[in-house]
């Protein structure tokens, strides 16, 4: 079996698209955070959020975004990224 890559799309919680992914990754970003609903717990637990202000709109469209959950979202907008 053979595997070629010939794309690459990134939605995470240190960039969205791989340049900015690249960047933050290079810059020492963290995308990891405690989580806001852990503060008052024990051992407090970790998150990596995307960030506040990833909009899908411009990339997937309007009806395509109101009839998809968040995760799906994140997919398809790397997976649109990784096709150009």
């Amino acid at each position: 079996m053979r595997v070629a890559i010939t794309g690459a799309g990134c939605v995470t919680p240190i960039g969205i698209g791989v340049d900015e992914f690249v960047e933050g990754w290079r810059g020492g970003t963290l995308g990891i955070t405690q989580a806001p609903w852990s503060a008052s717990a024990p051992i407090p637990l970790l998150a990596a959020p995307i960030v506040d202000d990833f909009d899908p709109i411009p990339i997937l469209g309007e009806r395509v975004t109101a009839g998809t959950d968040r995760v799906a979202q994140y997919a398809m907008v790397a997976a649109e990224e990784a096709l150009e």
